[in-house]
């Protein structure tokens, strides 16, 4: 599933290429996908936002939602061309873009400005915001009595973080998973706090993740995998002490950790 990262990556390469350029038609391929496309033909793209998952294609007085689900691809080539699990084209002045879900898990949905902002608020802390502050995350912890891994996966309380980075983050944290948010110290929730954002950076640099279908606009895969301490690691000897990593289903979630190196 894309995570920050991934929807990171994605929104870097196509902002470069889409801000600007004009929405001349828009083709819908799926009915779970249908909006009003007319009302935002000719309009021009004036930004693309994002917000832990969730895109937002600014076009004036309306916003295009993007979310990408468990398998969704947003993909720009300069002429049209044909890709598997097609759901939404985008046909612009300058190429087109391609929304592809295999799982249908992804959303398109579009937004006047004042709706934009309310979901944009419903949304939680995302860990490139001004806001992302320790004093905040703070805030956001106070009294949660959820297990460690269910908070950083809740997306109304810190956005963007899913399965791959919520293992990677509690590894290098030192910090077992199945703890309770309310259990933590002083210090150890600053050293939560502190390994977030360096965690999705590096994935970033590595133009993200691609363990199944994450690809990035131009079609190509990430490489963060290779670069994963814990994340599919089951049975392997932890980088740090040598114990074995161990797999447990956390929220029906497979959750990687060292049961020497986090406590």
């Amino acid at each position: 599933m894309p995570e920050l990262p991934e929807v990171e990556v994605i929104r870097r390469e196509l902002i470069a290429k889409i801000k600007g350029q004009k929405l001349e038609k828009v083709e819908i391929l799926d009915n779970k996908f249908y909006f009003p496309g007319k009302a935002v033909v000719g309009s021009e793209i004036k930004n693309l936002l994002r917000k832990g998952k969730y895109l937002f294609l600014e076009l004036g007085d309306w916003h295009l939602l993007l979310h990408l689900g468990m398998s969704g691809q947003l993909i720009f080539t300069e002429e049209r061309r044909n890709f598997p699990y097609e759901k939404v084209i985008f046909y612009l002045s300058n190429g087109v873009l391609t929304f592809c879900d295999q799982r249908k898990f992804g959303r398109v949905e579009l937004l006047r400005r004042e709706l934009k902002d309310k979901v944009w608020q419903q949304i939680g802390l995302d860990p490139f915001s001004a806001q992302f502050t320790f004093e905040r995350f703070l805030q956001v912890t106070q009294g949660k009595s959820q297990r460690v891994k269910d908070f950083l996966l809740n997306q109304k309380r810190i956005a963007g973080i899913g399965n791959i980075y919520a293992s990677e983050i509690l590894f290098r944290s030192g910090i077992h998973p199945q703890r309770k948010v309310n259990t933590l110290s002083m210090a150890e929730k600053e050293k939560l706090f502190t390994h977030i954002k360096p965690v999705l950076e590096e994935a970033i640099r590595c133009q993200g993740t691609t363990i199944r279908n994450y690809a990035r606009s131009n079609g190509e895969t990430g490489s963060f995998q290779h670069f994963l301490l814990v994340y599919g690691k089951a049975g392997k000897s932890c980088p740090r002490c040598g114990s074995l990593i161990q797999r447990e289903k956390i929220a029906n979630r497979s959750t990687y950790f060292c049961p020497s190196c986090q406590k």
